[in-house]
């Protein structure tokens, strides 16, 4: 799935997960929750990118 990456005061996703989504939200025709059922998590988890 995916590996979070805890750093002191925020969380961020790996690289991997953060540019699949970015190329996801960049698709015709995709809304964030078709973006998040893809990646396998909740639409609230996906920041705008």
């Amino acid at each position: 799935m995916f590996e979070m990456i805890t750093g002191k005061k925020t969380q961020r996703y790996c690289t991997w997960f953060t540019v699949k989504a970015g190329e996801r939200s960049h698709q015709a025709c995709r809304n964030v929750q078709g973006i998040a059922e893809s990646l396998t998590i909740g639409s609230f988890m996906l920041p705008p990118w």
